[in-house]
């Protein structure tokens, strides 16, 4: 009953309804953490914009890339198989670009605890570091999983005939 599932939420309205009930003494009194949506956009902001996110898509319907590391990267997340190992797979274009945000978001989950506890100015303890990298590793989880809702629409749309 006193486990942390580490959810977290945006929305204080969400936050504020989720009344935690265990009664243990380092409960935060919600089950999902309020975190505030501009701080983690600090690493997305930082170093992928929109000139950042055009060029990737430039770069992946234009460039070759090595198909093995491609892969590598697809199977890391879950995505390879579900979207691109099928007769009716989304283009490579589709594929290259993927890999590309997919290895900006293993960047951001390294940088984002860092650039968390640098707002928080909290005591830098271990226990600190360790929920932070948490919080970092559920925003990659959470970013994974809207690319994938992305990936399936975008793979549907491009097999539709023009």
């Amino acid at each position: 009953l006193a486990f942390d599932y580490s959810a977290c939420t945006s929305r204080e309205r969400e936050w504020r309804e989720a009344v935690c009930l265990c009664g243990a003494p380092a409960c935060r009194g919600s089950y999902v953490e309020l975190v505030c949506a501009d701080e983690l956009q600090q690493c997305l902001r930082r170093g992928h914009g929109p000139l950042d996110a055009l060029a990737a898509l430039l770069r992946a319907s234009i460039a070759a890339d090595d198909p093995n590391r491609r892969r590598a990267a697809l199977a890391r997340h879950g995505i390879g198989t579900a979207f691109f190992d099928r007769d009716d797979a989304a283009p490579a274009w589709l594929e290259r670009y993927v890999v590309s945000l997919l290895e900006f978001l293993e960047f951001e989950r390294g940088q984002l605890p860092f650039a968390l506890l640098r707002d928080a100015r909290a005591a830098h303890d271990a226990q600190t570091r360790a929920r932070l990298a948490d919080r970092a590793r559920l925003v990659l989880e959470q970013r994974i999983q809207a690319l994938a809702c992305a990936v399936s629409v975008a793979g549907v749309a491009a097999s539709e005939p023009a």
